[in-house]
């Protein structure tokens, strides 16, 4: 879900009127904590870190770097730049997956100290990598990740057991999940829906939360290793992310239409003569 939400950001950049259902998909983003989440997978799919402690060594010492420029308010980027780059050579070297590496620089830069110009470090490094994160390294890594070779392939693929399973995890999980969570939080009274927003068009919402390649295609990497899991494992992406995407804009297509239609008749009764 992290790559649909990253695209919401990336179109609210871009628009100077952003609709409660796009600030609602990219809000998402505070409610998950996918650096965490990301930290508790990742120790459970080792990558043969055995007979390479050295490199661990010295990644633990990055990392202290790290945290001592954090601890002295240091709020020039180009340190924690120079020695995110170690950083991330050691733990690439090491075996375990380098995403971490950037998870741990995320969380060494200061987001309370300021500059001289008054910003932090954290928001001021976010909002420069913003645009080409979202224009260009997300797109490219997100279509790049999805490269499947269909040749050979036969609809009886799609039917396999791993397939289904992801593409139903995608595709029922999130509708269900994201739509869930949300029904409950409002049942409880802890939340309302936005205002002008309506079920059936959190449902469609919550439908495109199912629209995902970036952390579908490395968790499925990590769970499954192996030659022979390559085409179920991404056919089963491309399925769900497909079916989501349109059944989304299905339901928010419908639900707009009937929006506009109640708008036009409640607005014919007001001006109607008493």
């Amino acid at each position: 879900m992290k790559r649909q939400i990253g695209f919401a950001k990336a179109e609210i950049a871009g628009k100077k009127r952003v609709t409660r259902r796009q600030r609602f998909l990219a809000e998402m983003e505070k409610a998950v904590p996918w650096q965490r989440l990301l930290s508790a997978i990742e120790p459970h799919y080792p990558k043969g870190t055995r007979g390479r402690p050295p490199m661990l060594f010295c990644a633990a010492l990055a990392i202290a770097v790290l945290i001592a420029l954090n601890l002295q308010n240091a709020t020039r980027i180009a340190p924690y730049v120079i020695v995110g780059v170690v950083l991330w050579i050691f733990v690439l070297k090491s075996g375990v997956h380098a995403t971490l590496a950037g998870v741990v620089i995320a969380f060494a830069v200061p987001l309370n100290a300021t500059d001289t110009e008054g910003y932090a470090p954290l928001h001021k490094l976010e909002h420069g990598l913003h645009p080409w994160v979202a224009f260009a390294v997300l797109p490219i890594f997100a279509f790049a990740n999805a490269g499947v070779s269909f040749a050979g392939v036969s609809l009886t693929a799609l039917a396999e057991p791993l397939s289904l399973g992801i593409a139903a995890g995608l595709f029922v999980g999130k509708l269900i999940g994201v739509c869930g969570a949300c029904a409950a939080l409002v049942w409880f009274g802890m939340a309302r829906l936005p205002e002008g927003a309506d079920w059936l068009q959190m449902l469609g919402v919550a439908a495109l939360c199912g629209v995902g390649f970036t952390m579908s295609l490395f968790i499925g990497s990590l769970a499954f290793e192996g030659p022979e899991y390559f085409t179920p494992l991404r056919l089963g992406v491309i399925a769900g992310s497909t079916l989501s995407g349109v059944t989304g804009y299905m339901l928010l297509r419908f639900a707009s239409h009937s929006s506009g239609q109640r708008d036009r008749t409640g607005a014919t009764d007001r001006s109607a003569p008493g």
